[in-house]
């Protein structure tokens, strides 16, 4: 009679698992599973604010037992001492940054596009308030293009009362994108402004490049360990 495979697997899986010991280490015949210690739903928020309030009250004894982990500029996790006899290390709660809508970098895009995206995607500064006029002034549909270096470029634009005349567009320029939690100050990077010339009457298009400068990244977790630092003075953070 034949004895299908699956019988027999069946037959190895309902066996009752042996013990051997070997130079000092107990092995076990088959995979056993460990009945852990229930752990308590994960809390998820949108902010570090709410993180901080949750565990606050979640807490009363303290945060000594506890431990933040910047996982990177949109991610922190909570987790809890290890717990006997399985060494489990229970996540208690995760914040994680929405980010609404990010700038197109890199695409071209009409005048008013390009204002819009600039307001509501940058911390408004000296800087962003600089570009914003010299885009929304813009007058003529050409881009010149300076032969000292290839890379500068000058447009038409308004210069004073019903006046028009050459301005340069700056390159590089530095920016702050919201691009992690509101509750720090937005990191800065540079950015390269390329104009391509419009067709008959229309204004240039305008593009954003990103210098490729990983640094912001780090500056934007240390924000985060600081901030939470300041309002769980017993917190151990990791950035």
């Amino acid at each position: 009679m034949d004895i299908s495979r699956d019988a027999i697997d069946r037959v190895v899986e309902l066996a009752v698992p042996t013990l051997e010991v070997i130079e000092g280490r107990t092995y076990s015949s088959k995979k056993l599973e460990p009945i852990i210690e229930p752990t308590p739903p994960m809390a998820n928020t949108n902010g570090l604010t709410a993180l901080a309030d949750f565990l606050r009250w979640d807490n009363p004894a303290g945060l000594a037992d506890l431990i933040a982990e910047v996982r990177d500029e949109k991610v922190v996790h909570v987790f809890g001492r290890l717990r006997a006899p399985w060494a489990q290390r229970p996540m208690l709660a995760k914040a994680v940054f929405e980010e609404a809508a990010r700038f197109p970098f890199g695409q071209f895009m009409d005048q008013q596009s390009f204002l819009i995206g600039m307001q509501v995607g940058f911390v408004q500064d000296d800087t962003t308030a600089k570009l914003l006029t010299l885009v929304g002034t813009i007058k003529d549909s050409k881009v010149l293009e300076l032969t000292d270096d290839g890379v500068t470029q000058q447009v038409s634009a308004s210069v004073g009362l019903a006046k028009l005349g050459l301005v340069n567009v700056p390159n590089p320029v530095t920016l702050r994108p919201y691009r992690t939690f509101p509750e720090v100050e937005q990191p800065a990077s540079q950015y390269v402004i390329r104009m391509r010339s419009g067709k008959d009457e229309e204004v240039p298009s305008i593009a954003l490049f990103e210098v490729q400068d990983p640094s912001w990244r780090r500056a934007a977790r240390i924000a985060i360990k600081d901030y939470l630092r300041a309002q769980l003075t017993d917190l151990t953070v990791l950035a």
